[in-house]
């Protein structure tokens, strides 16, 4: 968000130009997680997902160890 409004500075028309972007802007993070969300409960039912459950432990599940460490961030 702070890229597009750094950027509004040099557009001929900032007015049109910067509603635009930040409309976009939200409307496809928001469609990226709506699908993050799908695929999530498309791999592992609802009432078996825990208080903490994330896209890690979904891939556990269902025997993709490999891509489970690609996407696990582990706390110090």
């Amino acid at each position: 968000m702070v890229q597009v409004c750094c950027m509004s500075g040099e557009t001929r028309n900032p007015a049109v130009v910067m509603p635009r972007a930040v409309i976009l802007t939200i409307t496809i993070t928001s469609v990226l997680s709506i699908l993050a969300a799908a695929a999530l409960c498309s791999m592992v039912p609802f009432d078996q997902m825990g208080d903490n459950f994330g896209f890690a432990d979904a891939l556990h599940r269902t025997g993709m160890d490999w891509a489970a460490h690609v996407v696990e961030v582990r706390r110090l």
